[in-house]
């Protein structure tokens, strides 16, 4: 088993940053992955890519709680915005002095509740939240043989597409057995 590249990476996007988009990993060229050593010599097979994994796997819960408090920010901008527009009218607000307290009372109610809800407006986060797991590999790759329980010496060797062998070249591979004799050869590019 090896791991190849940088793990993808979620940025936000969009009006208010609150979209989700994942882009691949930056800053490597190895994406291919041959084990050589003690009765091995076998390029592994590219079998799971993270990128694609994070970037297909549907529409997220967390996802439509963004999208609800952007609403959430939009509506209560909205009321706010009115309710105080509404009370900072001049001719209300002089009727509503001139006719007694009750009117007024009323208009500074209008005027509370729509500063509340400009302040639940501003307060209201809806940006993505763009924290990722930056330990995770771009691609792993893997292959099967039959290993001598004695085996203790094997290398990966991390090239490209066109079999140039790429940073950080060829490395040891830990290989570990368990009791039964049944073993796993591991090994990451990073």
């Amino acid at each position: 088993m090896a791991e190849t590249g940088t793990s993808p990476r979620k940025l936000a996007d969009g009006v208010g940053h609150y979209e989700l988009v994942y882009r691949r990993g930056k800053g490597f060229t190895e994406n291919r992955a041959k084990i050589a050593g003690e009765d091995l010599n076998q390029n592994l097979y590219p079998a799971e890519d993270v990128f694609f994994q994070a970037s297909t796997r549907g529409g997220r819960a967390v996802d439509r709680i963004i999208e609800g408090k952007v609403q959430f920010k939009q509506t209560t901008g909205n009321v706010g915005d009115a309710m105080t527009s509404l009370s900072d009218n001049s001719l209300i607000t002089g009727f509503a002095a001139g006719a007694g307290g009750g009117i007024a009372a009323g208009f500074n109610t209008i005027t509370a509740i729509g500063v509340a809800a400009q302040g639940m407006s501003a307060r209201a986060k809806t940006r993505a939240d763009t924290r990722y797991w930056s330990s995770l590999p771009d691609t792993l790759h893997l292959g099967s043989a039959r290993l001598s329980p004695d085996t203790r010496n094997a290398k990966i060797t991390f090239t490209n597409k066109a079999g140039i062998t790429q940073p950080p070249g060829s490395k040891p591979a830990r290989i570990f057995f368990d009791k039964n004799g049944n073993g796993v050869i591991f090994a990451s590019a990073r």
